[in-house]
């Protein structure tokens, strides 16, 4: 139908995938970065002389309009509202082999945490769905906020950044604020609402926990150097001094020896 079919050749296996791997987990990133370099970026690209490869109004926005590979002299065809490449490989890179998979070793323990609160989202994004014809739109916003602001938090995670569990304490902070907010409705503390609760409570408590345990290790370690630098001098100095003493030793000899 797109004129893009080619047979597999049992000497070059098919990669599946991007020609360019993601190396994020970043999902507003993951979402919007590829709209961005072909809307934006694209059109100002520079060959290696620094001249442009779309030069002029009319050829930036023909980057914007026409497939992701089209430059400047390659030819187009229409296809439908839109045009389409004559030659889909056209210029297409190979990708790099072998494939290396973006997968930064995370701890087991936010491994399980993600695990388990991907589940919770799960249950919040079905009743979600359920009454999100009842909720207004103050209320229909908070929840796509959350479910956003969760999933960078998970990313954060994945990616190791140094701030994920700041944020996610951060996260828990505001879903307890908004869950004391909806006590005084007309629900109340409902059983659902005190379990949501109490698994953020816990989930501030871990991290706060697991922030000051590597702060304090931290904290040992640089004491524990400090401690073991003073020592390596003297021993050093020491050192020093006998082969300093060898040295006027083996000079005394000689000179008798002239003598």
């Amino acid at each position: 139908m797109f004129n893009t079919f080619e047979a597999e050749r049992s000497t070059d296996p098919p990669i599946y995938g991007l020609i360019t791997n993601e190396n994020s987990f970043n999902q507003i990133y993951l979402q919007f970065h590829t709209l961005w370099d072909l809307l934006l970026l694209k059109g100002f690209m520079k060959d290696k002389k620094g001249e442009p490869l779309f030069p002029g109004m009319v050829n930036k926005i023909k980057a914007i309009i026409y497939p992701p590979g089209w430059f400047p002299g390659v030819p187009v065809t229409p296809f439908f509202h839109w045009m389409s490449m004559v030659d889909p490989a056209h210029k297409v890179p190979e990708p790099s082999k072998p494939v290396v998979k973006y997968s930064p070793p995370a701890r087991i323990i936010v491994k399980v945490y993600v695990a388990v609160s991907f589940i919770l989202l799960l249950a919040i994004f079905f009743h979600f769905e359920y009454d999100r014809i009842n909720l207004s739109y103050l209320e229909c916003s908070v929840k796509i906020a959350y479910f956003v602001v969760t999933m960078q938090c998970f990313g954060a995670f994945f990616d190791m950044k140094w701030y994920a569990r700041y944020i996610e304490i951060a996260r828990c902070c505001g879903v307890l604020g908004y869950y004391a907010f909806l006590m005084f409705d007309h629900i109340g503390a409902g059983t659902h609402r005190l379990f949501v609760i109490s698994l953020h409570i816990m989930a501030i408590l871990l991290w706060t926990t697991d922030i000051l345990i590597e702060k304090f290790s931290k904290c040992c370690c640089h004491k524990n150097n400090q401690s073991i630098a003073p020592e390596k001098s003297i021993v050093k100095k020491s050192i020093d001094d006998r082969d300093l003493e060898r040295a006027n030793n083996e000079i005394k000899t000689i000179s008798k020896c002239v003598e």
